[in-house]
């Protein structure tokens, strides 16, 4: 069926063969089955001839935000719940603390003064005011307390 021939010898049949090329062996395409389609019969989304189309710096940045985004979101949903267990923990704690101080504050006397003062120096700043504002709303419940109950009866 397929013809070989070489460019400088002379054609020996009737059937179709390639014309001559600077290629030393040459078969037609119509004879080989296994040759592939010439280009325009190549379908236009076939891997083997069409290339995937390269996106665009905005269309990947646009794409990198979005899965950056959706990263984000997983993480906050994952994250917000286990930062709410324990910030409702510390919580608690602290306002456990905070109810232990204010009733030693309360009940000692004597130490209230000490009391402050370590405060005063283990505190930054914006604590310390924060922890004077609370040891003066003590004083002044304590003050209100006092005046609010009756003197005892000497009889």
């Amino acid at each position: 069926m397929s013809q070989i021939r070489q460019p400088d010898q002379p054609q020996q049949s009737a059937q179709a063969t390639v014309p001559a090329t600077s290629a030393p062996l040459a078969i037609t395409s119509e004879e080989s089955p296994s040759a592939p389609n010439p280009p325009e019969e190549t379908p236009p989304n076939s891997p083997s001839t069409s290339k995937p189309r390269r996106r665009s710096l905005e269309e990947r940045y646009a794409l990198a935000e979005e899965k950056l985004k959706k990263a984000q979101a997983v993480k906050d949903r994952l994250g917000n719940d286990l930062d709410q267990k324990n910030r409702t923990a510390r919580n608690g704690q602290l306002i456990a603390w905070g109810i232990g101080v204010e009733t030693l504050y309360k009940k000692d006397r004597a130490s209230r003064q000490g009391l402050r003062e370590r405060f005063s120096a283990l505190l930054d700043e914006k604590n310390r005011a924060r922890s004077e504002a609370g040891f003066g709303r003590l004083d002044r419940a304590l003050l209100d307390d006092k005046i609010q109950e009756p003197a005892p009866l000497h009889g």
